[in-house]
């Protein structure tokens, strides 16, 4: 299992590394401090090497519970760099970062996906993108569906749309984002 005396288990220190103590995050160190396991807290607002640096040789492995997508994927990205052992690495945290990607990697094991539609936002003002997008979704899919962005998460800009006129609502201002910069997906 790792370095220790021969004939004893090894178990590796660990640190949690997270942006916003949740109920979540105050269970693990409960369940932690329980069950006699050093969990090194590392509260993190700005990934840089230095937040990492006092406490870098106090642990092996390394939980990543940032909420916020980019501090997790910098925070993973920075650790592994660094040579740390972390649970949800910055390629889990990019794939998970996108529906479609997602999509794909189950598709690809054979996981049944339910049906979908992507619409990317368009390069430029198109009269017609709306009908496109109306066709192409009534086409693809039936009512109720449920329109996503193809990135983000915790259920920002998720809903549920029962008709053709609450889609045509729900699609008036299409605008790519810095969270957002793909389209969305139903």
């Amino acid at each position: 299992m790792g370095e220790g005396k021969p004939g004893v288990d090894f178990m590796p220190s660990i640190a949690l590394v997270y942006d916003r103590m949740t109920p979540d995050e105050g269970e693990l160190f409960l369940t932690a401090k329980e069950r006699n396991v050093s969990l090194i807290p590392i509260f993190l607002k700005s990934p840089s090497p230095e937040a990492f640096n006092s406490d870098l040789k106090n642990f092996q492995v390394a939980i990543n519970r940032c909420e916020s997508r980019w501090r997790a994927m910098q925070a993973s990205s920075m650790l592994e760099g660094l040579g740390k052992r972390v649970i949800n690495p910055s390629g889990v945290e990019a794939l998970c970062g996108s529906k479609i990607e997602t999509a794909k990697i189950w598709m690809k094991n054979g996981l049944d996906v339910p049906k979908w539609v992507f619409v990317p936002f368009p390069k430029a003002q198109d009269g017609l993108w709306k009908e496109r997008v109306l066709t192409q979704m009534e086409e693809g899919l039936s009512y109720p569906l449920v329109l996503k962005p193809t990135h983000g998460s915790w259920g920002k800009g998720v809903q549920k749309i029962n008709s053709r006129e609450e889609l045509l609502a729900a699609i008036q201002e299409p605008q790519a984002s810095s969270i957002n910069p793909d389209g969305f997906f139903a």
